[in-house]
């Protein structure tokens, strides 16, 4: 089975974990939604005859799959991931899986947290984003709008409406960051949330967005300056669940 993309995923939850709290030897527990789960794995397990090809398959959208028949596609699941051939993840060591409460608990072993401290660098943007929340309680969107300029003038910032959060801004080029990072500022204070770009789609759902293009380019007295300058207009954006 292909698990690239989930391997991705807890490796870096494991790294932005270490950089804001710091690295102990120590097991460490992950749990996932079972949709993001299978976000994660629907993605990259395309073999044929595996129980795993797609959310589609697992859980058919016509309604018509039975609550045990659901129960024992997730144990089939959690089965091949935990078999003897199953999460083949190198470093990580033997990670193990289990359903908890109705969601996967994913649990990395002492030498994994160690791996990921000692082989997986920093990623530069990540660490630029830890270093402004953690210098300053209440960075405006402009201050987070800076840092993702700092790294690429292709990014996109939408305030959202009617939601848990009130911006949200991602790189167009997924090499920098995949993420979509969530801003919420309340009582004078600024937190992020950041999500693979399925569960952001599914969390605002069908939302009235205030989108924000940004581009960086002005020359004066002959010579280029980087610079913010906004032009806003008002789109419906219909992000698929």
């Amino acid at each position: 089975m292909k698990k690239q993309r989930l391997i991705k995923n807890i490796t870096d939850q494991i790294k932005e974990a270490q950089m804001k709290l710091g690295f102990v030897r120590e097991s460490i527990r992950l749990y996932f939604p079972w949709d993001s789960f299978m976000v994660l794995l629907g993605e990259t397990l395309e073999e044929e005859g595996s129980g795993i090809h797609s959310e589609d398959k697992l859980f058919p959208a016509d309604g018509n799959c039975s609550e045990t028949e659901r129960k024992k596609q997730k144990r089939r699941i959690l089965n091949e991931l935990n078999g003897s051939a199953g999460f083949g993840t190198g470093g990580l060591g033997q990670v193990s899986f289990r359903e908890s409460r109705g969601r996967v608990e994913v649990t990395i072993p002492p030498e994994g947290a160690e791996y990921v401290h000692r082989e997986i660098s920093d990623p530069p943007f990540l660490k630029a984003v830890i270093e402004l929340f953690g210098t300053s309680h209440n960075p405006s969107v402009d201050d987070v709008c800076a840092c993702f300029a700092e790294f690429s003038p292709d990014y996109v910032c939408c305030k959202i409406q009617d939601n848990d959060f009130d911006y949200v801004l991602y790189f167009q080029d997924e090499e920098i960051d995949p993420y979509y990072y969530c801003i919420k500022m309340e009582m004078g204070h600024t937190v992020y949330h950041r999500f693979i770009k399925e569960d952001y789609e599914k969390l605002v759902g069908l939302k009235e967005l205030w989108q924000i293009s940004f581009r960086e380019q002005s020359f004066f007295s002959g010579k280029r300056q980087w610079t913010d300058w906004r032009s806003a207009v008002w789109r419906f954006s219909a992000l698929e669940e």
